[in-house]
């Protein structure tokens, strides 16, 4: 049977960022490793915002398209129509990044006006060179009960290939939380301690 997508293939995945068609996707990201009697399938983590520095440094042309020009990102399936629109690499007003934007499957059209349609596909180009350059990547292997938990607005995330063979089981269960959530927790934690 086809997979209905790369996710529940054994095919390597690219890494990128989870939900990028939600205005703020969610911040933090778990995935528990239930079953893993399989080789391969390490899990390829690379920080976006030290890509981004990078991008900067090599071509502040292409970090400032990256930065500043739109994607439509379409999650269109039969019963549901999400359309996020933002900048691969996104930015507070303050210039602090806020959110990087990477799904080679889910990236709609540029919203650039026609002149710097090349310069915005030449850094794109960079870009993903950079992404996926081995130098910026570390592989971790999940074992049954390991626990991977990592930012989804800064940390791309992805998996190298594995073979299920006849008898090969492998189960990764996942879930999200909102950093705004996360921060109100541990103030609250804090709150309690301090006192």
């Amino acid at each position: 049977v086809e997979p209905v997508s790369a996710v529940d293939s054994e095919r390597r995945l690219l890494v990128h960022t989870d939900l990028p068609y939600r205005d703020v996707a969610p911040g933090v990201q778990f995935l528990l490793a239930a079953v893993t009697d399989v080789a391969g399938g390490e899990s390829t983590l690379v920080d976006g915002y030290a890509v981004a520095d990078r991008l900067r440094e090599l071509d502040p042309e292409a970090w400032e398209l990256l930065t500043t020009v739109e994607f439509s990102y379409p999650f269109v399936r039969h019963d549901v129509e999400l359309i996020g629109r933002a900048p691969i690499i996104g930015r507070h007003q303050d210039g602090r990044y806020h959110q990087i934007r990477r799904a080679p499957d889910l990236v709609g059209v540029p919203f650039v006006a026609a002149a710097h349609t090349p310069a915005l596909y030449a850094a794109v180009r960079t870009w993903d060179s950079l992404v996926d350059d081995p130098s910026f990547e570390i592989r971790i292997a999940l074992g049954p009960g390991d626990l991977l938990a990592f930012d989804n607005h800064r940390v791309l995330h992805g998996r190298t290939s594995f073979e299920l063979g006849a008898t090969g089981r492998r189960r990764l269960l996942g879930c999200y939380l909102d950093v705004e959530d996360v921060r109100s927790r541990r103030a609250v934690a804090h709150r309690r301690v301090s006192r």
